[in-house]
C-alpha cells in the first residue's frame, strides 16, 4: 500500500467509525422523536388525534415492556462490542456469538428496544413509528449485504445461507419479492411501494387491535361519586386512577408504590376550594357531571414525602346514571362544557389543596370556538382509550 493510500485509509477509518453509529441509530432516533413529541399538536385536530390513541393497555404491559427494552439494549451493546473489536483488530466479518445466528443483530436489537417502548407507551404513533423504523433497518441491511458480498464474495454468501436476516421470515419475504413483478421497478419506486405497504400493514393491524380491545373488553372501569358543592349536586365520574390499586390503595409495582388510595384523591378534591370556585360558572351552563381523566404515568407524583395528583376535569351535562351500565350511551349523552387542567393537588385534606396551576377552558370559549371544543373531546377520547 502506497503512502498516499495509507494516509487516505488512516483518515477514512476513524471517520467511518465515528459516523457509523450516526446512520445506524438515525432510524431509532426518528422512532423516539415520532413517538413522544408533538403530542399537544396532534391532539388539536381530529385528523391527527387518532395517532395518540392507545393501541395497547399500558397498565399491564409496563413491566414486560421495560424487560423487553432492557434485553434489546443489552444485546445491542454486546454486538457493538463485537463489531468494534473486529474493526480495531481488523479480524474481518464477525461471525461468532450472536452473529453466528443473526446477520444484523444490532438492528434487530434496536427494533426489540422499540417494541419494548411501544408496550410501555402504547400510543398509535409509537406503534406506527416502530413499523417505519423496521422498514428503514431492512433497507439498511440490504445495502450492507450488497457491500459485504462485493467485498467478501462467496464466503459472505455462505454465511448468508446459514444465518437469519433482520427478523424471522425476512429472508423468505426478500426471496418472494425478488420474483414478483415489482422486482423490475426502479429502486425509488420499490422503496416507496415498500414504505406504503409497511404503513398499510401498521394501520390495518393497529386499528384491528383497537377494535378488538373495544369489542372484547369489559369497558372502561369507572368510579362514580356524588358530591354536593355550592349547594348543588354534582356527579364525579372517573376511570381508575393510573397505578393505584382500587382495593389495596397502592400502585401495582413495588418500585413505584404510592401509599395513597382513590379515597385520598377524592378527599383532596373535596377540600379544594380553588377547584370548586373554578367549576362554579359551569353550573349556569347546565353542568351536572364532571369527568375526571388522567395522563398515563404523570398523574401521581411524590415530592418531599407528599403525594400530588395531576389530572383533568371535564365539566359536562350528561346522564351519569348510564355511566356504569351503558358506557357508550353515557358518552353519547354528554355535552362537553369546558376543561380544567389541574397540577399538583395534594392527596387527602390540605390547608392549601392545589400547589400548582389550574388552567381553565371556559364554557364561553368551548361554545364559541369549535376547535377548542373538539380538542377537549379528542383529549377525552384518547385518554379513555387506555382502558379498553
Amino acid at each position: 500500500m502506497t503512502n498516499d493510500k495509507c494516509k487516505i485509509f488512516l483518515f477514512l477509518l476513524p471517520a467511518f467509525v465515528i459516523l457509523e453509529p450516526i446512520w445506524m441509530l438515525t432510524p431509532f432516533v426518528g422512532f423516539l422523536y415520532g413517538s413522544v413529541l408533538n403530542i399537544h399538536f396532534l391532539e388539536s385536530s381530529k385528523a391527527t388525534s387518532w395517532l395518540l390513541l392507545f393501541v395497547f393497555p399500558t397498565r399491564g404491559l409496563l413491566v414486560p415492556g421495560l424487560v423487553v427494552a432492557v434485553a434489546g439494549a443489552t444485546v445491542f451493546l454486546i454486538c457493538a462490542f463485537q463489531v468494534y473489536k473486529s474493526k480495531v483488530f481488523q479480524t474481518g466479518v464477525v461471525t461468532t456469538g450472536i452473529y453466528k445466528h443473526l446477520r444484523h443483530p444490532q438492528y434487530t436489537a434496536l427494533i426489540v428496544v422499540g417494541a419494548g417502548f411501544v408496550m410501555m407507551w402504547g400510543r398509535f404513533i409509537a406503534y406506527l413509528s416502530l413499523f417505519v423504523m423496521t422498514y428503514l433497518y431492512y433497507l439498511l441491511a440490504k445495502e450492507e449485504e450488497k457491500i459485504c458480498i462485493s467485498k467478501f464474495g462467496s464466503s459472505y454468501e455462505k454465511y448468508r445461507k446459514k444465518t437469519m436476516g433482520l427478523l424471522p421470515g425476512m429472508d423468505l419475504f426478500v426471496r418472494m419479492t425478488a420474483r414478483s413483478p415489482f422486482s423490475s421497478w426502479s429502486k425509488g419506486m420499490s422503496v416507496l411501494a415498500g414504505l406504503l405497504l409497511t404503513l398499510g400493514l401498521a394501520l390495518g393491524s393497529g386499528f384491528s387491535i383497537l377494535k378488538a380491545r373495544e369489542a372484547f373488553s369489559a369497558g372502561v372501569p369507572l368510579v362514580l361519586k356524588e358530591a354536593i358543592w355550592h349547594g348543588k349536586k354534582l356527579s364525579l365520574v372517573s376511570p381508575r386512577i393510573p397505578y393505584l390499586d382500587q382495593s389495596k390503595g397502592r400502585m401495582h409495582f413495588k418500585f413505584w408504590m404510592k401509599n395513597v388510595s382513590p379515597e385520598d384523591f377524592f378527599l383532596g378534591l373535596e377540600s379544594s376550594e380553588r377547584i370548586k370556585d373554578q367549576l362554579r360558572p359551569f353550573y349556569d351552563e347546565g353542568m351536572n357531571t364532571a369527568l375526571l381523566i388522567f395522563d398515563p404515568r404523570l398523574s401521581v407524583l411524590e415530592e418531599e414525602g407528599k403525594t400530588f395528583f395531576n389530572f383533568h376535569m371535564v365539566p359536562m351535562h350528561a346522564k351519569p346514571e348510564m355511566a356504569e351500565s351503558d358506557l357508550k350511551g353515557f358518552m353519547e349523552s354528554w355535552q362537553v362544557l369546558g376543561l380544567l387542567s389541574i397540577k399538583r393537588m395534594p392527596a387527602g385534606h390540605a390547608t392549601d389543596p392545589v400547589k400548582g396551576d389550574i388552567k381553565v377552558v371556559t364554557a364561553k370559549e368551548a361554545r364559541e370556538n369549535e376547535a377548542v371544543k373538539a380538542r377537549i373531546q379528542n383529549k377525552v377520547d384518547v385518554l379513555l382509550s387506555r382502558f379498553y
